[in-house]
């Protein structure tokens, strides 16, 4: 046997074990053109060998079975896929991606929770630094009361846990985004530009100012001092927020990153302060 026909029947092979799979595809055009295929092709006769013609025939043949592999994975692909990337675990309905419940009216089942999803999908609030936080704290309530495990606890097991798993994600999810410090954190770590514990300021000067206000903490004597010192830092962290939030306007995410970084200092001076106990 040639190389030639070797490499025929290698083909004809590869389109043997496509067909049962293809064949599946609802699409008659696509079945029927591949069984005309098969019941051509010039090697299935030995008699009929030509090598000119086998070779254009090859050629042509290996373009029809590759698109019509395409089709049947397109196939596959509408078959399967929702333009949400979610489907209802028990009806099998399209859903967002962020849905907490199934949106078939029929079903409405507490759902998986998406691991694509973020704390800004989850509560349905705009993806950014400034957030109205009125609103982020109805909805958490809102959600946070339908989803609550009490809620589910003569449901079915797999209701009861998706409920655990989505009551403890939206939690999660208010707690960090009422913050600023955490939400910008989280818009860092979402954006690829996260912090790390290493990540320190380089700005020496800063970093003086900060050994300066713990002296002064050390050194307070009463209530009073705690208060004045209280009263600057929270001065330092409003004018910290106002850094990010511009920023975070115009993509600067170095000087975000810097900056929260710097917040990071003056909160923890902050939950220092609120601490702070007088000397015995």
């Amino acid at each position: 046997m040639s190389l030639i026909q070797k490499n025929c029947q290698s083909c004809l092979t590869t389109v043997k074990n496509a067909l049962p799979s293809i064949k599946r595809i609802s699409n008659p055009n696509i079945s029927r053109n591949l069984s005309q295929f098969r019941t051509n092709n010039i090697c299935s006769s030995p008699l009929t060998f030509n090598k000119k013609s086998l070779i254009n025939s090859t050629s042509d043949n290996l373009k029809n079975l590759t698109y019509y592999n395409k089709q049947f994975k397109q196939q596959q692909q509408r078959l399967y896929a929702t333009h949400s990337g979610k489907r209802c675990w028990k009806c099998k309905a399209e859903n967002k991606i962020e849905a907490v419940f199934c949106e078939n009216d029929k079903c409405k089942v507490i759902q998986i929770l998406d691991p694509e999803v973020d704390y800004f999908n989850i509560l349905g609030v705009e993806k950014s630094f400034d957030i109205n936080l009125k609103d982020l704290k109805i909805k958490f309530l809102k959600l946070q009361q339908l989803v609550h495990p009490d809620n589910f606890s003569t449901k079915s097991d797999n209701e009861k846990k998706y409920s655990d798993i989505q009551s403890a994600y939206i939690n999660k999810a208010y707690h960090t985004l009422i913050n600023p410090l955490e939400r910008s954190l989280y818009l860092l770590e979402i954006n690829g530009h996260g912090v790390n514990e290493n990540d320190n300021v380089k700005d020496m000067q800063f970093l003086m100012d900060i050994m300066s206000i713990n002296e002064g903490i050390d050194d307070a004597e009463d209530q009073d001092d705690i208060d004045d010192i209280s009263e600057e830092n929270q001065e330092r962290i409003k004018a910290s927020i106002k850094i990010i939030s511009d920023n975070y306007k115009l993509n600067n995410w170095d000087i975000v990153k810097d900056e929260t970084i710097k917040l990071r200092y003056w909160t923890n001076i902050q939950n220092t302060l609120k601490e702070w106990t007088p000397k015995k």
